[in-house]
């Protein structure tokens, strides 16, 4: 909204808000800035018979249009009030909800989750409605107690994300989560934006998991890595090794290639993919890393710093996928023509050797005949462990 815009109310929607619920459970969520503007709705709310300029009610509540803006987003996104635009009139139409009771709010698990990441998950478990044991509930069906002759009416809800199913197959998976009320939050998010049933949420977030632990922004990465595409064909070579880096974890992966050099897994080098994973980086991601640094430094242990420095550049270049890493490390890392002039006192070209097919124009005989060798035994291994 804008100052010199108009809005309107929803005729025949008067509300009488619970106070208790508003103050309690929504307040600390949404803000007193919000719950201000709520208020004001309420109270000025005229049965929608005009319109009302928005400067007015900048003025009466002392708001500026970005917190004007900012509370109304808030108040939409916990369900107390839906907005309406005429683009032609430049005019909003308010259309006020009534606030939940305790119980239905703390059901709701993503409503749930922000209370307790305000105030503390005790502090919510005590505003939990609890009936004491012992007790039975006695019901009465609506047509033992009311005669009709319509036929029953069946509402069709709209599917939504249900936490309780996937927290029940996280448990019996073992898998869990980082940090509790943060992921919630991520997953409804998630389920939200890609319009995702829990099922379909929960695969991916087992697929995207790493030692047990559910990680949502790696689900986001492996979302929005079916939105990149890239061009051109492969060699049989790195068709093998896309193959490889696509099934394997990164710690699996990193012990298969020191096997053939008696070498070991270090504690500094689980540490190191853990950092990767903690940086959003799919497996298949951090294994090209893992090849390619190998590759690079000539070593059967990973360094650190070239490996950020990969790590760093797939982030900074948006790069989701094996093959768009592939790709760059191709094409994207060859020195410039301006580099050219200084090319002579390079060691060596910054590609990986593994994906350049000029390679063997700029080795010797020897250097040719033992990296041909690494590469064959990479793939041969591989295959074998499969």
């Amino acid at each position: 909204m804008k100052p010199t815009d108009r809005f309107s109310y929803l005729a025949h929607n008067w509300l009488s808000p619970n106070h208790q619920s508003l103050h309690r459970l929504y307040l600390p969520v949404m803000g007193q800035k919000a719950l201000s503007l709520y208020y004001y709705f309420v109270t000025f709310f005229d049965d929608g018979s005009r319109e009302w300029s928005v400067s007015h009610l900048l003025d009466q509540l002392q708001l500026t249009p970005q917190e004007l803006n900012q509370a109304l987003d808030r108040l939409v996104a916990i369900e107390l009030l839906d907005l309406y635009q005429d683009l032609e009139r430049s005019a909003y139409l308010v259309h006020l909800k009534a606030p939940l009771p305790t119980e239905e709010f703390l059901a709701n698990a993503a409503f749930r989750a922000l209370l307790e990441k305000a105030l503390g998950v005790q502090a919510v478990a005590s505003l939990q409605v609890k009936l004491p044991t012992g007790l039975t509930k006695l019901t009465k069906s609506f047509s033992a107690v009311f005669s009709t002759s319509l036929e029953p009416q069946f509402e069709i809800k709209q599917a939504v994300f249900d936490l309780e199913p996937f927290k029940k197959r996280m448990l019996q998976e073992r898998l869990r989560f980082a940090k509790e009320q943060d992921d919630v939050l991520a997953l409804y998010e998630l389920a939200e934006r890609f319009k995702l049933d829990w099922l379909t949420l929960y695969q991916l977030a087992k697929e995207t998991s790493y030692q047990g632990v559910i990680y949502p922004k790696r689900i986001l990465s492996k979302k929005l890595q079916q939105e990149q595409t890239v061009s051109g064909k492969f060699s049989k070579e790195e068709e093998a090794i896309l193959q490889e880096v696509k099934r394997q974890q990164p710690e699996a992966l990193l012990a298969l290639l020191k096997k053939p050099y008696q070498a070991s897994l270090l504690d500094s080098e689980r540490r190191l993919i853990a950092e990767l994973v903690g940086k959003d980086l799919l497996d298949e991601l951090i294994n090209v890393i893992i090849m390619y640094s190998l590759k690079k430094t000539n070593s059967t242990n990973l360094n650190r710093n070239y490996v950020l420095k990969l790590a760093n550049d797939f982030a900074y270049k948006k790069i989701n996928s094996a093959e768009a890493a592939l790709r760059y490390l191709k094409i994207g890392m060859k020195p410039s023509s301006q580099s050219k002039v200084s090319a002579k006192k390079m060691t060596k070209p910054n590609i990986p050797q593994w994906s350049n097919q000029d390679y063997q124009n700029q080795t010797s005989d020897e250097d040719k005949a033992r990296l041909k060798n690494i590469k064959q035994d990479l793939l041969a291994q591989l295959r074998k462990e499969d």
